[in-house]
């Protein structure tokens, strides 16, 4: 997967690691747009080095702008999802030095690209106003027959630049896996609009997702998402 940088003068190798030392990093801010009115989708900035002596205030201020003039008018998720882009952003944006380190070449400093093979954090947790609709869909609306003896739901974050973060669900099941996940998806889409993209994975098998990104092990998953275990009747 490719990912964009952005340098604030031309730099090597040696010199953006003195930077870093000094307290520089790599940071991604968020932003989101609408299209229509019932869809709002939330995109993710290049990653921008912010030297030590700086803060990054104009670009949080830039991505807070785009999300307010683009943002805020889908219903009902442009309020939210502008809201968390805002909060997200204020309170730093996330810091991907150590991804970047990571995978930067000679090459990337011209280009201005890196080639993403390695990363240290995939996935959040879900943002809490999303938190009581995935217990209402896996507690409530899932038909006890399907419940998963595991189930953990992360917010992966090392998309490419202009896509959204989605949700990967991890289960285990002593059932089939492609039936339970049938009727998990059935169970979020009465709590979630059809936009929403949920991903599934076999916790118990071990194994990469089937996807166009970097290849990672499930314990990363197991490791930074976030449980919802059902409690015991």
């Amino acid at each position: 997967m490719k990912y964009k940088i952005k340098l604030p003068a031309p730099f090597n190798q040696q010199q953006l690691q003195d930077e870093i030392k000094r307290g520089g990093r790599f940071i991604v801010y968020q932003y989101c747009i609408s299209l229509v009115f019932a869809v709002t989708l939330r995109r993710l900035s290049p990653a921008i080095f912010i030297p030590a002596e700086q803060t990054g205030t104009r670009y949080k201020y830039k991505y807070n702008l785009l999300s307010c003039l683009l943002g805020w008018w889908g219903i009902p998720w442009g309020p939210i999802y502008t809201i968390k882009s805002l909060q997200l952003n204020n309170a730093g944006g996330i810091d991907v030095t150590s991804d970047v380190l990571l995978n930067i070449t000679e090459e990337s400093f011209g280009t201005s690209w890196i080639d993403l093979k390695e990363t240290t954090m995939l996935f959040s947790h879900p943002e809490k106003a999303y938190i009581r609709s995935f217990k209402k869909a896996f507690h409530q609306k899932l038909p006890s027959a399907f419940r998963p003896v595991q189930l953990i739901v992360g917010l992966f974050l090392n998309v490419p630049e202009g896509t959204a973060p989605y949700y990967v669900i991890g289960i285990a099941t002593k059932y089939d896996f492609d039936r339970t996940v049938a009727e998990i998806q059935k169970a979020l889409y009465t709590q979630f609009y059809k936009h929403v993209r949920f991903d599934f994975v076999e916790l118990d098998t071990p194994q990469h997702l089937k996807l166009d990104l970097p290849t990672y092990d499930i314990d990363s998953l197991k490791a930074q998402g976030l449980p919802f275990p059902y409690p015991v009747s």
